[in-house]
């Protein structure tokens, strides 16, 4: 599997559930206490971080697509997990880039916890990176464990 498929379904299915969340005016419960949809709007970074540099962020964002599309293509065809792991962050790059650019702010939606001890808000896209950058810690520790490094 390339790169590219995987971004395009982490960037799909963002762009789909930002859209069917986005007209939301009121928060629900999924799993009673455990995961609700609540819609939330981020002009800043990771955890409502930084608010205000919509700028920044584009550039970091369209710099940051640039870098892992050049890194994934220099990879082997055999580096199928780090590809893929490449594919997932750049999927969630390009969808909270698409934010970014219009409506100006990042649409967060799914919010998890316990009662009142609460994850930040979060989205599709950064399921996306987050789960991608697990996936290249792993494929990295195994390959340095595999090559006795």
């Amino acid at each position: 599997m390339g790169f590219l498929l995987p971004a395009f379904i982490v960037f799909v299915i963002d762009r789909l559930t930002k859209v069917l969340f986005s007209q939301l005016d009121k928060s629900f419960d999924v799993i009673d206490g455990i995961l609700r949809v609540t819609m939330v709007k981020n002009t800043g970074a990771i955890f409502g971080l930084f608010q205000g540099m919509r700028a920044v962020f584009i550039t970091a964002s369209i710099l940051a697509a640039i870098l892992i599309t050049i890194i994934a293509l220099r990879l082997p065809r055999q580096e199928l997990h780090k590809r893929a792991a490449l594919g997932f962050i750049l999927g969630g790059a390009l969808g909270n880039l698409v934010d970014r650019v219009h409506p100006g702010e990042v649409i967060d939606f799914i919010d998890m916890g316990f009662g009142i001890h609460r994850w930040p808000v979060y989205n599709v896209a950064d399921i996306g990176v987050t789960l991608g950058a697990l996936m290249l810690v792993f494929a990295y520790l195994r390959a340095w464990k595999t090559d006795g490094r």
